[in-house]
């Protein structure tokens, strides 16, 4: 049997549909019961929808709000559906809790600050490989200073260095660059066969950006560069190095795993003027 459709409009009446008949109570009326019972709707008080019932909201439908017995759902009818909180005017100061009621986000509308509070953290994760926007400082969405993510896992070829896909920019000055032996690295004991440890660098400079201390599988590199603005675009790799961090001749065994990921800032020019 399908649920009686209670629709709320506009000018206080209230309506309930079900089999293609409706009852409508103007504002104030009272509905009597089959038993007798009389109630008023403004009683009503606690209204329940069970797991899956949708309510609906809009000429359309055009907003739905629902429970699954997990997760609480609001759907749109159309893309890009805005969901504003205050007018402007008369605004919310918000709080979001997580696990403890010390560990929460909120925003204070009057100061117009938000805050993370407690153990709460930013994560800006990034992106595959293509270079990701993780916070930009502008007016617009296409201007001002941004900073930027390189994720990626580099596979070895069998080569004495692989390149990551993506290059930094002209122009941008790197803040920090981490690596991670995801596998054991191995060498294939051709050439000088002096590859013992693994650089994050350039061609020239194998270890500009670290150099681990073996090829052993989870050992890591982190640091943070001498700050300075890349005169051109800057081609990374991964390079198999000698005790010294020096360029072995040694080539990698193909299908080695390392996880490389660079943060930089660079400007986006501001807009042009309408």
């Amino acid at each position: 049997m399908s649920r009686p459709k209670v629709r709320l409009e506009r000018g206080g009446a209230r309506q309930i549909v079900e089999s293609g008949g409706s009852i409508v109570v103007q504002s104030g009326g009272t509905i009597t019961l089959e038993s007798g019972a009389v109630f008023d709707p403004d009683d009503l008080g606690l209204v329940h929808y069970d797991d899956g019932v949708e309510v609906g909201f809009g000429d359309d439908d055009d907003v739905l709000l629902s429970f699954d017995g997990t997760s609480f759902l609001v759907g749109a009818l159309a893309d890009d559906t805005p969901i504003k909180v205050g007018d402007g005017t008369n605004s919310f100061d918000l709080q979001w809790f997580g696990n403890t009621s010390s560990d929460y986000i909120s925003f204070d509308a009057s100061a117009n600050v938000l805050s993370l509070h407690g153990a709460v953290t930013a994560l800006l994760t990034g992106g595959a490989a293509a270079a990701f926007v993780a916070a930009r400082l502008g007016k617009t969405v296409t201007e001002g200073l941004e900073i930027r993510v390189i994720d990626e896992v580099v596979t070895t070829t069998n080569a004495v260095e692989t390149n990551l896909t993506q290059t930094v920019p002209a122009g941008a000055v790197i803040l920090s660059v981490q690596g991670n032996l995801d596998t054991l690295i191995v060498g294939d004991a051709s050439g000088d066969n002096l590859g013992v440890k693994v650089g994050i660098g350039t061609t020239a400079t194998p270890n500009k950006y670290g150099l681990t201390s073996a090829l052993t599988q989870n050992l890591k590199i982190d640091t943070i560069p001498d700050w300075a603005v890349l005169s051109g675009a800057e081609t990374v790799c991964v390079k198999l190095a000698k005790t010294d961090g020096s360029a072995a001749t040694e080539k990698f065994v193909a299908e080695g795993l390392v996880r490389v990921r660079i943060v930089y800032a660079v400007c986006n020019s501001l807009d042009n003027a309408a």
